[in-house]
């Protein structure tokens, strides 16, 4: 299990895993050995491009190695209902309004608010979607 903040970057993610793979089971088995690694899952699933450094983002991510394959779809549910503050959607984003009335409809007062993305001059503008 990792959680945290998001760090930015704009450099590729190295994933070290090298070498000459004679069967799937082989190359598994590297991806196995680089993620039994420290703050290797951390490095992969905590990490994003500096174009998305404005937003406030906490990550979290559960990874069960020994998993059966009969589970891998199986969904994982996770409470956060009450921790999500805000939405922001889009510009391109379709029928936002229709978006945000369903959900209030759904979770009532705890429901988060949302809020449209346009650009304007090349500076983002947010309007709430009442």
């Amino acid at each position: 299990t990792a959680w945290g903040t998001v760090a930015y970057e704009d450099e590729p993610i190295n994933i070290p895993i090298s070498g000459t793979f004679t069967s799937i089971g082989e190359v598994d088995d590297a991806i196995d050995k680089f993620l039994s690694q420290r703050w290797a899952i951390s490095r992969l699933h905590m990490t994003k491009n500096r174009d998305w450094h404005t937003e406030t983002e906490v990550r979290l991510a559960m990874i069960d190695l020994k998993l059966p394959e009969r589970e891998f779809d199986t969904p994982l549910y996770i409470p956060v209902r009450d921790a999500i503050k805000a939405v922001i959607l889009g510009s391109e984003y379709p029928a936002p309004r229709l978006i945000a009335e369903g959900t209030r409809k759904l979770l009532g007062i705890r429901a988060p608010e949302f809020f449209k993305c346009t650009w304007h001059g090349g500076v983002p503008k947010l309007t709430a979607l009442l």
